[in-house]
Formats: structure tokens, sequence, C-alpha cells
């Protein structure tokens, strides 16, 4: 009986270093494939082609309460408004190019900040502002750690040398959308940027 509510607990959590070289297979990351490939160092490398465009890849994922998402960006280059990345945390699309209700954080920008958003169709409104220039590098790297309990109350953690040495970005209630139905990657960039993403 413990083994099934162990189970029953752990149900729609999921992680994945890519060190099986592979993002298709447990687990099944979806979208636009064809842009992304696993590297030989085993990380998720945007692979597209040169021209200005967004790609993303989603994977199920429904924990939105008392959870903590834990992940790494690093983005060859200074980001800024027409190159940066969105982690979604919570999406009610599999589609991160689509309408959608849901969370992301958002790593780049004008502010070379770190901050979350809350997606209402197709609009979204930062809800936590980072501080500026927290990744105003020629390299940005960045391990983010978030955490949601289930009053909506979300708080943003970052190391921007990817270690567990996490500054806080701040904290903020918001329970505007309480369900999900994926995770995922959301890559803006212009042309010769298209390679220059890792996850």
């Amino acid at each position: 009986v413990l083994l099934l509510v162990v189970n029953c607990l752990v149900w729609g959590q999921f992680s994945d270093d890519f060190e099986d070289g592979d993002f298709t297979n447990a687990p099944t990351w979806s979208g636009q494939d064809a842009n992304f490939i696993v590297n030989g160092s085993n990380e998720l490398q945007l692979n597209a082609p040169a021209v200005t465009d967004t790609s993303y890849l989603s994977i199920p994922a429904t924990d939105v309460d008392d959870v903590t998402w834990d992940f790494y960006v690093r983005m060859e280059f200074n980001p800024s408004a027409s190159n940066l990345t969105r982690v979604y945390l919570m999406s009610d699309n599999a589609d991160l190019k689509g309408s959608l209700n849901g969370y992301f954080v958002q790593i780049g920008n004008t502010a070379d900040e770190i901050s979350l958003y809350r997606q209402d169709g197709l609009t979204t409104t930062e809800i936590l502002d980072g501080a500026d220039d927290a990744v105003d590098l020629s390299t940005a790297i960045a391990r983010i750690q978030v955490t949601r309990d289930a009053a909506g109350n979300w708080q943003v953690l970052r190391d921007t040398l990817g270690g567990y040495n996490f500054v806080s970005e701040g904290t903020v209630n918001d329970n505007t959308h309480t369900s999900a139905t994926h995770f995922g990657f959301f890559c803006k960039y212009t042309s010769t940027r298209s390679t220059s993403f890792f996850f």
C-alpha cells in the first residue's frame, strides 16, 4: 500500500539531464523537434536555421502545487529583447507559440533580468521583476529554482554561475492559473543566435 501511495504522490514529476543523448524518449519532448539536438556534451541545444524566429519544446507536466522547478540555461551571448529564453513552468497548451494560460520565467530582455510572467491567452504580464543586469554577460548562464505553493505563493532564485548558491529575485502571490498540462523551453532569437541556446 505504501508503494501505491508513493507512486500517486510523485505522479507528474520528471527529470531530464539529456545524458541519454536523446529528447524524444523517456521523457518525450515535442514541438519543433527539428530545431533542437542533444549535443556531444549531452546538453539540449537549439539548432535552428539561421533566421530570426522562435522555437520551443514542451513536455507533459501537471504539478502546480507545492512544487519546485530547477533548471539550467546557457546563452552564448548577452541577451536582449531580440534574443532571450522563456521557461514555461505552467502551460495549458503544448504549443508554447500559441495562445495559452500559464506562467514562465524569462531570462533576458532589455533589462537583462530573470523575471516571472503570467500569460493569459496571448497577453503576458510581468508579475515578479527580477534584478536588472543579472544576466548582462557576454555568455549568460543561470541555474534557476522556482517554488510555488498551493496558495499561489511564488519565489524565484538564481545562481548566475550555474551552481546552487542562490540569490532571491523575490516573491509574489498570483493564483490566477491553478492547473497545467505542460512545461517547456521557448527561444526567441535572431539569425546569428539560432544555435546558441543550451539547457
